[in-house]
């Protein structure tokens, strides 16, 4: 049997005005997508694509996956945008919020009032597609950092009079990332800048997604994951004291986040860090804490660091601090 015929009116949004759309996983299926003229649309594109133009689109929400090759967006006015992909290029855009994850620079053109900040989350099957669009290697090679604090311009006197682009703060970051938020993110573990008040904070100016050894000498390949628990843990270069919670199996991710919760009120991790540790199977327990250590208030994140242990077993270790009052 011949494969189905594609009919191209299922790759694009043209022209809607109001509406919430939506393509989902499987849809799109590593095809190119329009987004065209639409205004005030809530649009969401949880598959991997090829590549994706996004046109004359104003005062727009707009989520999109995995994108093998370029993600083009032009001529938008007062959109908020999240992106993943292999190339991210604006063009004759104004007054823009960005959320990218691209290896390299973003790119501007003839642009201005582009607000760029990174993904922090990512919806539950992000994996899998980046791993279908071809991104997973890129990002991991040697020139795969994001550097969105470093947009390319391609056009630095065009429009005149500056005010191109700037880096969104952290607060910024989240507030935009509340808004673009799908159910059930997860953290992106993927290498990116920093953000530029936290540099000295952020594992030396770049959150690492690689192999690496354990960034405070602990043992912890042979830690039991059985339930969560916290211990005493050397300084791990953060300066001040250092606890480690070690995320279980049993009780979710209430269960972690009471722990690192705890540690954190306990008199000698008042001027320290609480590192969030999981192996193998108990890292969607501890991502899935993370999220809400973030959301539900009076902790920091400060530090996200992936890798493989001994054996290819998987850690994933997050830095947590308490929040100013």
């Amino acid at each position: 049997m011949p494969p189905k015929k594609l009919d191209p009116k299922d790759f694009r949004f043209l022209e809607r005005k109001g509406e919430q759309l939506a393509k989902r996983s499987g849809d799109i299926n590593g095809i190119d997508f329009l987004i065209d003229g639409c205004e005030d649309c809530q649009i969401i594109i949880l598959d991997h694509v090829a590549q994706i133009f996004i046109d004359y689109c104003k005062r727009c929400t707009i989520v999109i996956g995995a994108v093998a090759s370029s993600a083009f967006i032009r001529n938008c006015e007062n959109c908020r945008i999240k992106v993943i992909c292999g190339q991210l290029r604006t063009r004759d855009c104004v007054d823009c919020d960005l959320l990218v994850q691209v290896p390299g620079q973003p790119i501007i053109e003839s642009s201005k009032g582009m607000r760029f900040g990174p993904v922090l989350t990512a919806y539950p099957d992000c994996e899998k597609h980046l791993e279908e669009a071809g991104l997973r290697k890129r990002f991991e090679s040697d020139s795969g950092r994001c550097q969105w604090t470093k947009i390319y311009d391609f056009s630095p006197s065009n429009p005149p009079g500056g005010n191109h682009w700037s880096a969104l703060s952290r607060a910024e970051a989240r507030e935009v990332a509340v808004v673009l938020a799908q159910p059930d993110e997860v953290p992106l573990l993927l290498p990116r800048d920093p953000f530029l008040e936290g540099e000295e904070e952020e594992a030396g100016g770049e959150v690492k997604a690689k192999c690496m050894e354990d960034a405070a000498g602990s043992s912890a390949s042979s830690v039991s994951i059985e339930e969560a628990s916290s211990c005493s843990l050397a300084d791990g270069g953060f300066g001040g004291k250092v606890r480690e919670v070690r995320a279980g199996l049993r009780g979710g991710s209430a269960g972690v986040v009471a722990a690192v919760r705890k540690a954190l009120v306990e008199e000698d991790a008042s001027d320290g860090v609480v590192w969030l540790v999981a192996l193998g199977s108990a890292i969607p327990n501890a991502a899935a804490a993370t999220v809400e250590l973030e959301t539900g208030g009076g902790v920091r994140i400060s530090c996200v660091q992936t890798g493989l242990l001994q054996g290819s077993r998987p850690q994933l270790r997050v830095a947590c601090r308490r929040s100013a009052p």
